[in-house]
Formats: structure tokens, C-alpha cells, sequence
């Protein structure tokens, strides 16, 4: 009955979410130059990568692993093209006398207002769930790996499987912190790279060029976490939900209440999935205007 619950309200909160984010997401179009275009292009050869990265974990997982950890091979394909590009293919500054602004740069004056606070926060959500996971899972019999919920009483004892236990959040947790490296160091390098060739009188469009990159970022990002986070809130939803229903009477009194609220926490997971992808796809960049705020005084170096 949950599972048909969620999946009726998923799509939804997806369709509501998308018709909100189309309508708001007129901007600022980050200017069109060959840098930029190349620039792209780096991100696009990334994708693909990880892509591919992704088909052979899927190949390679068993019991649904390599499931759980293609969202991330994605995401991190997607994260080292944005550092190969902001590192190479970005200009180098022009030879002779040039100015230099003396307001240092920062990654949270580029990061998306909305988008990059949700995605912390669902990073926060994923590794409380995989804690909560790993500290209640048991072994199954069947496969002899951590991927079941048991309980047990006097005479009864009932399991659900597949649950995501240490099976699962181990290799989740390694991508999740490689995932996070990867995107520190994109990150670090979209903010510390000097301006383009001809930006020192136009430092509107390199900025826009930043937050476009540092929005890369953050969705890739997100789909890294979110994604995993969907099928594993599912399925624990589900199990936990199932065990405290059952017939059996041995499952703790929390199991049934918590598992309710695991699952229908994959809602708004889904919906940041969604504001991740439109933002990966989107061709638009709004400048925060109050991060930026006009240049103090420029030195000649």
C-alpha cells in the first residue's frame, strides 16, 4: 500500500516542481563564446564518461548494487569534466600590464541561492539513512550479506530483504565521499581560475560564466546523492513499514511510524532530482546580484 502511495504522489510533486522551475527559470543567458563552447564541451565528454562509468558498475554490481552506485559514477564523470575544463580549457590571461580586482572571489558568492542548500541538506539526509540502515540491518540467510531487516520474539520471527544494509551503504558512502572531493576541487577551481581574456572590462559575463559552472556543480552533485537516495528510502520505507505491519508482532514499536516517514521522504528527494537535471540542462544563469557587489578599487599589475 506505501509503495502505491508514493508512486501515485511522485509524479505529481515532479510535474508541479517542473512547471515552477521552467516559469522562474528566465535569467541572465550566460554569454556564447568559444571558451564557453569548449567549456561545455569538456562537461558533455565528462557526462559521457560517467555514463559509461555507470554501465559497468551496473554490469558489475550484484543483488542491485551497482544500482545504487551508478548515480554517483555519473556524477563524478560529470564533476572531473568540470575541473578539466575550468583548468584547461579556460584562457590564459593576455601577456603585458593587466588589472586585477581587489574583491576576493568566493565559491558561496556562485553557488545557486536554493539549489545548493537543498543539496546539502540532502546530503545530510542520505548519510543519516545509511547510518540508520547499517545499524539495523542483519544478515541474509539466503545470500550471506547485510541486506535484510529481522526481528524475532518468543516463537516468531519474520525478515524483510532487500533492505540496505552495509551491503549497500558501504560502497554508497565511499562514492558519496569521492563525490564530495571531486566536487570541492571543481568547485575551488571555478572560483580560484583567473578571468577569461578580455573579461577584465566585463567581469558581468566571466562571473556569469562562475555561478553557470559552480551551478554544474551543485546538480551533478545532487544527482549523485539524490538519485542513490530514492531507491534506498524506497526500499527501506518499505521493509520497515512492512516489518512493524506484519503479522509476526515482533517488530519494535518505532519500525512502522519511522518507516512511513522514510518513504515519503522520497519525495522531496525526487523533486530535487528534478531542480537538478533542469538546472544540468538549462542554458540560463541568474547573477545573485547582492554577491556581487561593484568592484572596489583595481590595481595595474
Amino acid at each position: 500500500m506505501l509503495e502505491l502511495v508514493l508512486l501515485a504522489a511522485l509524479p505529481v510533486g515532479v510535474v508541479v516542481t517542473a512547471l515552477v522551475l521552467l516559469g522562474a527559470g528566465a535569467g541572465r543567458r550566460v554569454p556564447s563564446s568559444r571558451e564557453s563552447r569548449l567549456v561545455a564541451l569538456t562537461r558533455a565528454v565528462g557526462l559521457l564518461l560517467g555514463i559509461a562509468a555507470a554501465a559497468l558498475v551496473l554490469q558489475a554490481g550484484s543483488y542491485s548494487s551497482g544500482t545504487v552506485l551508478a548515480p554517483a559514477a555519473v556524477g563524478l564523470g560529470l564533476l572531473a569534466g568540470v575541473a578539466v575544463g575550468e583548468t584547461l580549457v579556460r584562457p590564459r590571461r593576455a601577456p603585458g600590464p593587466r588589472t586585477a580586482s581587489l574583491r576576493p572571489r568566493r565559491v558561496r558568492d556562485y553557488v545557486p541561492r536554493r539549489l545548493g542548500p537543498a543539496v546539502a541538506l540532502q546530503v545530510v539526509a542520505l548519510v543519516a539513512l545509511l547510518v540508520l540502515t547499517s545499524l539495523t540491518a542483519s544478515r541474509d540467510a539466503s545470500t550471506g550479506t547485510v541486506r535484510a531487516l529481522s526481528c524475532s520474539g518468543a516463537g516468531v520471527s519474520s525478515t524483510r530483504t532487500p533492505y540496505p544494509g552495509s551491503f549497500y551503504s558501504v560502497p554508497l558512502a565511499l562514492a558519496l565521499l569521492a563525490v564530495l572531493l571531486v566536487a570541492a576541487l571543481a568547485a575551488r577551481q571555478v572560483v580560484a581560475r583567473p578571468r577569461g581574456v578580455g573579461a577584465a572590462g566585463d567581469t558581468g559575463a566571466d562571473d556569469a560564466l562562475r555561478a553557470r559552472s559552480l551551478a554544474v556543480v551543485v546538480a551533478a552533485t545532487g544527482i549523485a546523492v539524490a538519485a542513490p537516495y530514492c531507491g534506498i528510502a524506497l526500499t527501506a520505507g518499505i521493509a520497515l513499514h512492512g516489518l512493524g505491519g506484519g503479522d509476526a508482532g515482533c517488530a519494535p514499536a518505532w519500525t512502522g511510524p519511522v518507516g512511513l516517514v522514510v518513504g515519503w521522504s522520497v519525495v522531496p528527494a525526487a523533486v530535487l532530482l528534478l531542480a537538478c537535471l533542469v538546472s544540468l540542462l538549462g542554458d540560463r544563469a541568474r547573477l545573485p546580484q547582492p554577491a556581487f557587489p561593484p568592484p572596489p578599487e583595481q590595481v595595474r599589475r
